[in-house]
Order: C-alpha cells, then sequence, then structure tokens
C-alpha cells in the first residue's frame, strides 16, 4: 500500500483517497460529510468510479507518473505538479500514453 496521506478531488461532489490507515479514511470523510461509497483506500478504485472526471495529482513525485497513467489509462483528464516524472523516459512514456488515450 502506499504511504499516501490525503488525496482530494473537488468538484459537484467530493472524493477522498487516504491510504495511511482506513480510520483515517473514515475520520476524514464522516467530518467532510463524503458519502462511504466516494471514499477510497486505493487510487486506482477512485480513478475506477464513474463519478470522477478528473484526478489532481500531488504527491510525491515517484507517484506523479503511475498515478497520471493510470487515470489517462481510464480515459480521466489529469494534472500533475512537477516534476510530472522522475526522468525523461517515464515522462515521455507518459505524454506519449495520454496522447494515446486522447
Amino acid at each position: 500500500m502506499l504511504d499516501i496521506d490525503l488525496m482530494w478531488l473537488y468538484g459537484e461532489n467530493s472524493y477522498l483517497s487516504c491510504v495511511i490507515t482506513p480510520e483515517k479514511l473514515e475520520k476524514v470523510g464522516d467530518k467532510l460529510g463524503i458519502p462511504a461509497d466516494h471514499r477510497f483506500t486505493d487510487y486506482n478504485d477512485l480513478i475506477a468510479c464513474p463519478d470522477v472526471d478528473a484526478v489532481d495529482i500531488a504527491t510525491w513525485n515517484s507517484m506523479h507518473v503511475p498515478i497520471a497513467k493510470a487515470a489517462a489509462l481510464a480515459g480521466k483528464h489529469f494534472s500533475v505538479e512537477k516534476p510530472v516524472g522522475m526522468n525523461y523516459a517515464e515522462t515521455y512514456d507518459l505524454a506519449r500514453t495520454a496522447e494515446q488515450m486522447g
């Protein structure tokens, strides 16, 4: 399991992904009024949610490309903070994947 604290997506509805502990996810989700079916412990599940249109990635640099690539392959829009990737090759691979997915 990744050691990401919180991942938010904002929109008409809010979605929360927290992979530190399920207890933390429950506490934060309850405090913010996020329905249980919109709380995720894995970013892949969050990306697969049909209600999610876009993913904003602001986590450890080494996770930017894996999360962005998962979003691209799922047909979701994404944005990534700098640096996009850890090196040219993985960044180029992400760009090609995103371009191919449209």
